[in-house]
């Protein structure tokens, strides 16, 4: 049985929102400042602050020992009114609002398992905050799985920040999705780093799942690297994509300034993926048209949009902000990523035609444009 909860002395420094994991000690519960400012999200913060030490101890150190760092403070609980969402969402363990750092102590507080050789949380690195999850190391034939298996409220995307340094034939990283690969590591330029990767999924349930593993067959001596990937910060953002496949421009979303209106069909070159929306035919030199959608992110997140360029200038602006031109023919089709904060936006393409009149594919195309 493991010993009640060991008070020490006093921190001195007051967090105000009640008892946490102490990020500094990770052995045992603080109502200090020593927490991560992620958790201080209003849809989560009753996931990480607790009323009491006791329930602090048992939610983060359940059969465990557990120390209590009192802050001298008084403990109040959470009651606080919770700091506004910072611009990045979080979450509770459903879908809707999910968000994971792992600076829980094991695996089983989380919403993921592991299966074959398994993933470990510890604090070797960490993206934010004190900790990440890491594989097992893997010898021939072997494998590492995290798994993430969940219901999503809609569409969205799963980002997660992600460190590896695994090298072929040693070991290998696929990120799968219901079976489907979306990502395949093998090697990387220079040091390790953290990067944030983002994946698709769908609404209703989804599994998706990290494994490293290394081939079945004869491989050199001396590795390569650490053949370990550590993951963090693990969200969920739903999202809606305008891909103007019905034909017609949502009048609550979409604007335009400028000359001309633009049109939806399915006149842009290459391989067919339904409908886009693009600029009007016959803009004059000197002349524009500027596509606008205004929506209300309820909590930030991110954003793309997929941008082919004819003939002429695009320039794609976020609240007002460049955030990419173009005035280079036979670029394809551009995917654009972004990210926004909650609140009201304004998405606008600008389109200008070339200095010469009548050229052809005098157009810029827009679709698949998601918003969170």
């Amino acid at each position: 049985v493991p010993d009640p909860p060991t008070p020490s002395e006093p921190s001195g420094n007051c967090g105000g929102h009640g008892w946490h994991l102490a990020i500094t000690k990770s052995d045992g519960c603080s109502d200090g400042e020593d927490y991560v400012e992620g958790w201080l999200y209003s849809n989560i913060m009753d996931r990480f602050f607790h009323a009491s030490p006791e329930l602090c101890c048992e939610v983060m150190f359940p059969n465990q020992d557990c120390k209590i760092y009192d802050s001298a403070c008084g403990g109040s609980a959470p009651g606080a009114t919770p700091v506004p969402d910072p611009p990045t969402p979080s979450s509770s363990n459903s879908a809707l609002d999910f968000y994971e750092d792992f600076e829980a102590r094991d695996i089983s507080s989380t919403q993921f398992t592991t299966s074959d050789l398994p993933w470990t949380i510890d604090d070797e690195f960490s993206s934010t905050g004190a900790k990440s999850i890491k594989n097992a190391l893997t010898k021939r034939g072997q494998s590492s799985k995290l798994i993430l298996a969940m219901d999503y409220p809609t569409d969205g995307v799963l980002l997660f920040d992600m460190r590896h340094d695994i090298f072929m034939p040693w070991a290998k990283l696929d990120v799968t999705r219901d079976g489907v690969k979306h990502m395949h590591f093998q090697g990387h330029d220079g040091p390790a780093k953290w990067e944030e990767h983002k994946i698709p999924v769908t609404q209703g349930f989804n599994e998706i799942i990290w494994d490293v593993s290394t081939i079945d067959a004869l491989i050199p001596p001396n590795p390569k690297g650490a053949s370990t990937v550590w993951i963090d910060d693990v969200r969920y953002f739903g999202t809606r994509t305008l891909d103007f496949d019905d034909d017609e421009f949502d009048k609550d979303l979409v604007s335009f300034s400028g000359l001309g209106r633009w049109s939806i069909d399915d006149s842009l070159s290459g391989p067919k993926t339904g409908l886009a929306a693009h600029s009007p035919k016959g803009l004059l030199p000197g002349e524009s048209s500027t596509l606008i959608i205004k929506w209300t992110s309820p909590s930030g997140g991110p954003i793309s949009c997929d941008i082919h360029l004819g003939m002429g200038k695009v320039s794609f602006f976020i609240d007002s902000q460049l955030e990419y031109i173009e005035d280079r023919p036979g670029k394809r089709t551009q995917k654009i990523d972004a990210s926004v904060g909650p609140g009201e936006h304004i998405l606008s393409w600008k389109y200008e035609p070339p200095p010469m009149t009548n050229m052809p594919m005098s157009m810029v195309w827009v679709d698949n444009v998601v918003l969170v």
